[in-house]
Parts: C-alpha cells; structure tokens; sequence
C-alpha cells in the first residue's frame, strides 16, 4: 500500500502550487484516507494511558539524516549498559535520497527514520539482557 503522504508530497513539489484534486485521482484518495483516519479517531478517540501503562524498563532515542543514524540506550527501570550507537549509511543509499538536488531520489528521511529506529531495536536487543518481547 502507498502512504497517505506520497501523493501530498507530489503535489507540494511541483510549480506552480495550485492543487485541483478533482483532476488528480491519487490526491483525492489519499484525501479521502486522510478524513478516514481523522472520523475514526474521533469516535473512539484513543488515551495516552491505554498506550503505555507504565515507565519504560529502557529508553532509546535515535535521529536519522542522510549521513547516518545514531542514539543512545539506557535502562530506567531495569539495568543495561548506557549505550550510544552511530551508523554511517553506505553510498548507494546515501546517493539515492530524496533531495531538492537530487528529485528522483527513491529514499526518502522518513525510510532513514524508520532504518534508524529498527538498529535501535536492534541494539537495545543486544544491551539488554532481560528484554521480554
């Protein structure tokens, strides 16, 4: 399934930035899955507490870009070793993001995100003798 966002993204790059989404099929489907989402939430809206029901046993925080990913893994309420972590992305995949130089990018910040926060898991598995999945 495409995301939502691809086809809003499409548009915002393209100029002059006049939007007829009658015209544009896509557009006015991602629209249309846009308002899904938002009545949806709005009937049964979803608390915080039904999220997470209490502090975390460890915390990650990572950051993505287009160079690398890195961050750092301490335990709060269990113990592990304070870990920080830095990957550097090869240049294939350096090469294919998405920029205003580079437009036919197939990678975008959001996939570096998503790669960055998987070797989070990935590392917090390796710190983290007592982790319960």
């Amino acid at each position: 399934a495409r995301g939502l966002f691809t086809e809003v993204n499409k548009v915002l790059r393209k100029e002059p930035r006049q939007v007829f989404i009658q015209r544009n099929k896509l557009l006015l489907e991602a629209v249309r899955g846009f308002r899904t989402l938002l009545q949806e939430a709005h009937k049964n809206p979803t608390k915080c507490r039904q999220l997470i029901v209490g502090h975390p046993d460890y915390v990650g925080i990572m950051d993505a870009a287009k160079e690398g990913t890195g961050g750092v893994i301490i335990g709060e309420n269990s113990e592990c070793v304070p870990t920080v972590f830095r990957f550097e992305w090869p240049r294939e995949v350096r090469d294919e993001m998405l920029t205003d130089d580079n437009p036919d990018g197939s990678i975008t910040n959001s996939d570096l995100e998503m790669a960055g926060l998987l070797l989070c898991w990935l590392v917090l598995e390796y710190v983290a003798p007592e982790l319960h999945h």
